[in-house]
């Protein structure tokens, strides 16, 4: 930065009056280059270092021997060098405010991408598992019932009929029983016979905590039910899978379940005072995959492993609010 004011300087020294005042193109120059690499504050450290020189320049007979003339200049760098400051301050952030945008944006691009390949994986798993299903239970129960009608046909003792009548009627019924637990791992009935409240109370009793021996409290504060489909189909599921943790892992005398809305989240706590998960273990439990799928409804999963476990989930009220 001194050097393009002391060349500037020792031209001036040398060269004619005539051209000398081109060459403060010179003393300008430090500006531009303490502005760009340092911001304002370059600008205003060139802008004082320039006055210095020039003031000194004036003291040993070198230009500027009008006085205003001087102040008009010093008054111009100054401004100029604060000028060239402030406005490649301002680009220099808006540049980092952009690549840290776009950071952001290819890590949830990325995250997103995952999230899609997960989900379809896990589509075709549930697909797997479905005909799986539908083969070993139910396509084996009627291939039973055609042969068992064979034998009612050929049958010629009414015992026999009796037997194969009996035994058909026991196939049908596993039929029905295997229907309606793959359509409950598809959807639950409960939720569509019933209300939202009366749903998640009917999944309570189907873990009979009693007989267990656990001490089960469940705070519905609800004051309206969720409009979303969805919102309430993942509660239901969350809370299905949260409770089944808790019957099969924790250990637990007692377990308190909330469900309360705070703002435009609804919030559901489940805790237990059980002997807690180990990070290493989270895996085991569906942790990371009920986390996953309420982060793809713009939500939240917390788990905490102090005196037992405590999983909060919150959700926005209105999905839409997730897209903003």
């Amino acid at each position: 930065c001194s050097l393009f004011f002391i060349i500037g300087i020792g031209t001036q020294m040398v060269l004619s009056p005539e051209i000398e005042r081109l060459l403060l193109i010179v003393v300008f120059l430090p500006n531009v280059v303490m502005a760009w690499k340092f911001g304002w504050q370059g600008g205003v450290l060139s802008g004082l270092l320039g006055s210095m020189m020039i003031t000194i320049a004036r003291q040993v007979g070198v230009g500027f021997s009008n006085l205003v003339e001087l102040e008009i200049f010093l008054a111009t760098q100054a401004l100029l060098g604060i000028g060239l400051g402030i406005a490649i301050s301002r680009q220099q952030h808006l540049a980092q405010n952009l690549h840290h945008y776009r950071q952001r944006l290819e890590a949830e691009l990325a995250a997103r991408r995952a999230l899609a390949e997960k989900l379809i994986h896990t589509e075709e798993d549930t697909r797997k598992s479905l005909a799986r299903e539908l083969h070993d239970e139910i396509g084996q129960n009627i291939t039973a019932i055609q042969i068992q009608s064979q034998l009612v046909k050929r049958a010629r003792d009414p015992a026999q009929t009796q037997a194969a009548a009996s035994q058909i009627n026991d196939l049908a019924r596993r039929i029905h029983h295997s229907t309606r637990q793959l359509l409950r791992q598809l959807r639950p009935p409960a939720l569509d016979e019933l209300s939202f409240k009366e749903a998640l109370h009917h999944l309570l009793n189907e873990f009979a905590f009693a007989e267990r021996g656990i001490r089960c409290r469940f705070d519905y504060r609800l004051t309206a039910t969720p409009e979303s489909e969805t919102v309430r189909f993942t509660l239901y599921r969350l809370l299905q899978e949260l409770l089944n943790n808790v019957c099969k892992h924790a250990d637990a005398s007692e377990v308190a379940i909330a469900l309360y809305q705070q703002g435009t989240l609804l919030r559901l706590e489940v805790k237990d005072n059980g002997i807690g998960i180990s990070p290493d273990k989270m895996a085991g439990f569906g942790i990371q995959g009920m986390r996953e799928r309420v982060s793809a409804l713009g939500g939240e999963l917390t788990l905490e492993s102090q005196r037992g476990t405590r999983v909060i989930v919150n959700l926005p009220t209105n999905l839409q609010q997730t897209a903003g």
